[in-house]
Order: structure tokens, then sequence, then C-alpha cells
């Protein structure tokens, strides 16, 4: 018998919040409205992507909380916090 072939893995997308609150979308600066259409695009997607989201342990609470609600608000479901190497998120 042959085996099926394995699923494709979930598409994945990088979000990065540097410490002076610039966002990286796949590792690539983004501006807030660039980021907000990229979000509708993914959110649209089927099945939609997995949002791994990493935030620099020197950016302000604020920088993180506005990229998560905008995530959030902007309809994607599967999203996790990615820590550093040295384990911190």
């Amino acid at each position: 018998t042959q085996e099926p072939p394995p699923d494709k893995p979930p598409e994945a997308i990088s979000i990065d919040v540097q410490y002076d609150g610039t966002v990286l979308w796949n590792g690539t600066a983004t501006s807030p409205t660039d980021m907000r259409a990229y979000i509708k695009d993914a959110a649209a997607k089927d099945p939609q992507p997995e949002v791994h989201l990493s935030v620099d342990r020197r950016a302000k609470y604020d920088y993180a909380a506005s990229v998560l609600f905008a995530v959030q608000r902007g309809g994607l479901k599967k999203i996790g916090f990615v820590a550093d190497a040295n384990g911190a998120l």
C-alpha cells in the first residue's frame, strides 16, 4: 500500500516587534497601514496561517499590545508567542 503524501505544514507569518516599536512582517519593516492590509489578506486565506509573534524584551508593552490587538481584530485566530534563545518572550 502507498502512504498518502504528508500534509503540507501550515503557512506561518513571523511578526517581530523591535525594541523601538518597529514591526517586521516576515522580516520586512512595515507601516501600520500595510500591516493591516497584510492581516486582512492572511485572515481571508483558508486555512488561515499561524502567526508567530516575537517581541524584543526591551520593547514597551504598548508596542506589543497594539500589534496583538491589530492581529486579533483583523480576524487571525492562530497566534503564538515565540521566545528568544534565552527563553524570554
